[in-house]
């Protein structure tokens, strides 16, 4: 039976051993970060003294210095909920109260496009390529956007492509001079440490960027993507004061307020990835991506393809002498062998056509778990 959606492809996999379609952190928890566990006797035995909002403000605070990142007075005004599909939801509501419109990214996960559709809200293409050139950005939004909202995934989830200070800065100038709203999806941002650009003496911070700028913006961070424990997460949100306001009612209409539990062991697990640097999940990571490398070169059907950044999924191209697409090949990796990836058919929510020659595989895995994979799928490859 073919997939409705990338959910569906996730939930059908979730119950497999070889689970690699969601690009949630699995990566199996070291002595250190079993110790967090342990301790969580005396962790639940202290909320009973520290207030909601003390919580919140010292989870976020040490959430970004795991980018080396000083967010000092601006943890104020952030709403936090249990996913940022959840907070993703919240600015939907708030496009329909407004009654606005939303240019959305594309490609990018396909869950959200459906869900402006069950919000009654209109969704405009954002093509990836109106911002790749710094140069050309406010031209290209000035003449080829029309909504009031700006929806920028950053990372992109599936190409992770980004915005730099440079490219964010001709966003901001479009966006005050046409009065605009800009809407950042920063979910995959903690894999940016890793990556050759970044500074981590001097990390740009966008998120003051975008407040020392006077513009209209959202921005949207998760811990699902970097931290193990899949049992508990984490979503923030903060927008500029002319939103908040809107913003936070329709939060409290939701959700009182995040279980103080959630605060505080995610806080356990910021505190540990600001020592260990991420190494924790980023170490795996590159690891599984040179298994991929390694198993795919001496064969001619899958292409790894190249990508200098340091993410937590890999990008995987179908050969053009094969009349099988994406789809096809996802469906009977499944049924076949019990292997589990997405196709991209359903990110190029604009134009499906447009990924039928490409699969993501997540790499945030166990290392052991990545190879027994890997050793199926070469099975599976020299079966076809």
């Amino acid at each position: 039976m073919e997939a409705l959606n990338l959910t569906d492809i996730e939930v059908k996999a979730a119950n497999s051993k070889y689970n690699f379609t969601d690009a949630t952190s699995r990566v199996w928890l070291n002595e250190w970060q079993k110790e967090i566990i342990t301790n969580l006797p005396k962790t639940m035995e202290d909320l009973q003294f520290k207030s909601q909002k003390s919580l919140e403000e010292e989870f976020a605070e040490n959430f970004f210095k795991v980018r080396w990142l000083k967010m000092w007075g601006m943890t104020n005004n952030i709403i936090p909920h249990y996913s940022a599909t959840m907070n993703t939801g919240l600015v939907w509501w708030y496009a329909k109260k407004i009654w606005s419109s939303i240019a959305l990214t594309t490609p990018t996960i396909d869950y959200i496009n459906p869900l402006f559709q069950h919000y009654w809200v209109d969704a405009e293409p954002l093509h990836e390529e109106y911002l790749e050139d710094a140069g050309q950005i406010y031209k290209n939004l000035s003449t080829k956007i029309k909504s009031d909202i700006l929806f920028i995934i950053s990372p992109n989830n599936p190409t992770w492509s980004a915005l730099d200070e440079k490219k964010l800065q001709q966003v901001i100038e479009w966006a005050k001079d046409y009065n605009k709203v800009i809407w950042i999806d920063f979910a995959f941002a903690n894999y940016w440490v890793w990556n050759k650009w970044y500074n981590l003496d001097n990390p740009y911070n966008p998120y003051q960027h975008l407040e020392e700028e006077w513009v209209k913006y959202i921005w949207i961070e998760d811990t699902w993507k970097t931290f193990q424990p899949e049992y508990a997460k984490l979503s923030l949100m903060k927008s500029s004061k002319d939103v908040y306001e809107d913003l936070y009612k329709l939060s409290n209409d939701h959700l009182l307020s995040v279980s103080k539990w959630s605060f505080a062991i995610l806080n356990e697990f910021a505190k540990y990835s600001i020592n260990d640097k991420l190494l924790s999940v980023l170490t795996p990571v590159l690891e599984n991506k040179q298994q991929l490398e390694l198993a795919l070169q001496w064969q001619e059907l899958l292409t790894l393809q190249p990508n200098d950044s340091c993410v937590s999924v890999a990008r995987v191209k179908i050969s053009d002498n094969t009349s099988m697409n994406s789809s096809e090949f996802q469906q009977k990796l499944a049924s076949e062998k019990d292997l589990h990836i997405l196709d991209w058919k359903f990110f190029f929510w604009h134009d499906e056509s447009s990924g039928e020659k490409y699969l993501r595989i997540s790499l945030a895995r166990e290392p052991e778990l990545f190879k027994e994979w890997i050793q199926k799928l070469s099975s599976f490859l020299n079966d076809l």
